[in-house]
């Protein structure tokens, strides 16, 4: 019981956490500047952890289906979090259906730039878990700036 209540904690932390990192990422591409304070706001959280469970469950079926089903729905969920976020969403059904909607025409470009960046934090893997600390934030600001472009709004030019 306790090592399921520590799992538990643990998992919503991790989602805390997620969703600060999709909030920093989101004011960057606004051209501000991350805020440790967006690590703990809890905005949203009822949402995400439900498009969290459900997207999780589709890409986890998805993958007893032989991986491949599992790797197509981890690209079309890839922005209902973002969806949340951006745009306070308190459906989580219609925050899937919309990174459904965004994905969808640009699907093989997608997933190219999610493989690129799976390839890239290996890299920061490799280099003792070091990498990370380069390579994740480059990722969190190159999917919210995906996400950006794809909802059709605008982003910051770099200075």
């Amino acid at each position: 019981l306790l090592t399921f209540v520590w799992s538990v904690l643990l998992f919503c932390v991790g989602l805390v956490l997620a969703m600060g990192l999709i909030r920093a990422a989101l004011r960057v591409t606004d051209g501000g500047r991350p805020d440790v304070n967006q690590l703990t706001q809890l905005d949203d959280f009822g949402p995400y952890l439900l498009v969290s469970i459900i997207a999780g469950i589709g890409i986890f079926i998805g993958m007893i289906l032989c991986i491949i089903p599992g790797i197509i729905a981890a690209v079309f969920f890839g922005f209902a979090g973002y969806v949340v976020i951006d745009q306070h969403e308190a459906d989580p059904i219609n925050a899937i259906k919309r990174s459904i909607a965004l994905v969808k025409p640009k699907f093989g470009p997608l997933l190219g730039l999610l493989c690129l960046l799976a390839l890239i934090n290996i890299v920061g893997v490799l280099l003792c878990f070091v990498g990370l600390l380069v390579t994740y934030p480059l990722t969190a600001v190159t999917l919210a700036y995906t996400y950006r472009t794809l909802s059709g709004r605008p982003v910051a030019p770099l200075r």
